[in-house]
């Protein structure tokens, strides 16, 4: 199995991506937060990067049980109904609902990838059912991180990291390129202690100077729930 690791979403194009299994990467938190609104019964996440594309489209789907979720520079966004915390996302609120969800880095990396012949969503919070899927598919795939405004994440890395680790204990020969190698081995050495890894990492510290540490941890926790999100018809469900 071929995996290639890119480190931003800005670093490919949506004709890079076309044809290929990818896995959509953004730990803090976009990845995190999808997965879980879909865990606690969300019926849909439509992802999109304008925020007032994703107001007209809530406003249309006012009949349809439509939310806004969503933040620019880990801020909620005026007048949407969620930001991007993970912990927002509880059954009560979310359940049964079409959640519209614009964010900084994790939409833009889905929409690089809409092209994608199986575009999936992955993070730290479902790594392990995300890796069983892809051995059952047995096919070379991408992991594209998000970044963080272009730049390189070690949160994201450390993510991918993870699903190579977790597929190399499944005995599955593997190719790596560069970034995954060093992904690995980043993993290899933090997984005992994934927020103290990433303590002194300029996401990680933005989050926690807004007083996020809750959504840090709980975004740090390997495999909380085995929902694997796949992106279908412009629309992210349940695989």
């Amino acid at each position: 199995m071929k995996i290639e690791v890119y480190a931003s979403n800005t670093h490919v194009s949506k004709k890079d991506m076309d044809g290929k299994v990818v896995v959509a990467v953004d730990t803090l938190r976009a990845a995190t937060t999808i997965i879980t609104a879909l865990h606690n019964g969300c019926a849909q996440i439509i992802p999109v990067e304008d925020v007032e594309k994703a107001m007209e489209l809530a406003a249309n789907m006012q009949l349809n049980n439509a939310v806004l979720g969503g933040e620019r520079n880990a801020k909620k966004l005026p007048g949407f109904d969620f930001g991007n915390s993970p912990l927002e996302y509880v059954p009560e609120a979310i359940a049964d609902k079409t959640l519209i969800l614009s964010t900084t880095n994790g939409t833009a990396t889905i929409a690089r990838a809409v092209d994608a012949k199986r575009l999936y969503i992955g993070a730290l919070i479902n790594a392990t059912a995300l890796v069983e899927e892809l051995v059952r598919l047995g096919e070379d795939f991408t992991i594209l991180c998000s970044g963080t405004h272009g730049k390189f994440s070690t949160d994201d890395i450390l993510t991918a990291g993870c699903f190579i680790h977790l597929i190399r204990q499944r005995k599955v020969p593997l190719e790596l390129d560069d970034l995954g190698r060093v992904a690995e081995d980043l993993y290899n050495r933090a997984k005992k202690g994934v927020p103290k890894a990433l303590q002194g990492s300029a996401h990680f510290e933005r989050l926690m100077s807004l007083g996020l540490a809750q959504d840090l941890d709980y975004c740090l926790t390997q495999d909380i729930t085995d929902v694997v999100p796949v992106f279908r018809d412009g629309r992210i469900v349940l695989q």
